[in-house]
């Protein structure tokens, strides 16, 4: 019951208890005995409960509104390095200015609640005629670098730039997009319209 711990959701007080395990009399017990505050209610079968939900999902998925993220996402990205909060490891010399690498830009927490078609957008400055939109995710709520422990790889775009052009005039919108059981990422050049997508899909 973790996440009860959550304060999107901790005056939450009647859970519904469905699932393989939800049948079990000994998971209920010690859920009423150690949770005493809690209403809980225990449909007449709980196995078909989640298999019934699923059906009815698949029909209707706008019966689903929002959703509580498990994961963090977000992109890896370079910044500026400074030497008194990012490892010395970490500092790269990119067009004669010191960076830092691997820095985890966050699109939406753990925890957080996402409604369904929620847009999030943010925009990057590329420094290369190729630019790499790498998507990642964790459990942690605040992650720092994308080489963090718990950092999955989850997918990555590649972008062609415009070489007769400066490249801080194609400033790139990323923009994730929460759909049912998908998370659709875009990368928009804003200086010559070109677009790639990708599809991820939160059920792996």
């Amino acid at each position: 019951m973790f996440l009860l711990e959550h304060d999107t959701i901790k005056d939450f007080k009647t859970p519904l208890l469905v699932g393989g395990f939800g049948q079990s009399k000994y998971v209920q017990d010690r859920l009423r005995k150690e949770h005493s505050g809690l209403t809980l209610i225990v449909p007449e079968e709980p196995g078909l409960a989640a298999l019934k939900g699923a059906i009815l999902f698949g029909i209707n998925p706008r019966q689903v509104a929002s959703r509580v993220m498990t994961y963090t996402y977000g992109i890896g990205v370079y910044s500026v390095f400074d030497a008194n909060k990012h490892p010395i490891e970490k500092k790269v010399l990119i067009n004669d200015q010191w960076k830092v690498n691997d820095v985890f830009k966050i699109f939406v927490k753990a925890s957080e609640e996402v409604s369904v078609d929620q847009e999030v957008t943010q925009n990057t400055v590329p420094f290369s005629s190729v630019s790499l939109c790498t998507m990642y995710r964790t459990f942690s709520e605040n992650p720092e670098y994308t080489t963090d422990p718990e950092c999955e790889l989850l997918g990555q775009l590649k972008m062609k730039n415009e070489d007769n052009v400066p490249l801080e005039k194609q400033e790139h919108k990323i923009t994730f997009m929460f759909g049912n059981t998908e998370l659709l990422v875009k990368v928009y050049n804003t200086f010559n319209g070109a677009e790639k997508m990708i599809s991820l899909d939160f059920l792996q």
